[in-house]
């Protein structure tokens, strides 16, 4: 009985590890996620010029290697594109982050041992 829990929970584990790597490859964020990204188009890159070299020679060749360069350039312009736009989510919400935290009252454990909040006029400008 341990071992098939344990082999279910390795499944689901793989299955969301899986699920993870896939959201961080279409769904870039944080730099790690972009070297992700970049590394997926490298690998694709090098292996379509394997292909084209393998299948192809003379001018078809040079043509195809010219084709996966114009290819190449628009993936990598759009991955900058997303880039930008993850960069100034990413801003907004470490901003935001950043806010929650100011705006938090202030903390203690009073001499009851009860813990106690309080809202100070620094606290209250960050939530105006």
């Amino acid at each position: 009985e341990w071992e098939k829990k344990e082999e279910e929970r390795k499944r689901k584990e793989k299955e969301r590890r899986l699920k993870v790597e896939y959201q961080r490859r279409m769904q870039p964020l944080t730099k790690e996620d972009f070297d992700l990204v970049y590394h997926a188009l490298e690998l694709w890159r090098r292996e379509e010029i394997e292909n084209i070299n393998a299948t192809k020679s003379g001018p078809e060749r040079k043509a195809a290697l010219a084709g996966l360069m114009d290819e190449e350039t628009q993936l990598i312009a759009s991955i900058q594109r997303h880039k930008l736009i993850a960069k100034t989510e990413m801003g907004s919400r470490s901003k935001r982050k950043f806010l929650e935290k100011c705006a938090a009252p202030k903390e203690w454990i009073g001499f009851d041992g009860m813990p106690t909040k309080m809202d100070t006029p620094y606290t209250m400008r960050p939530k105006t």
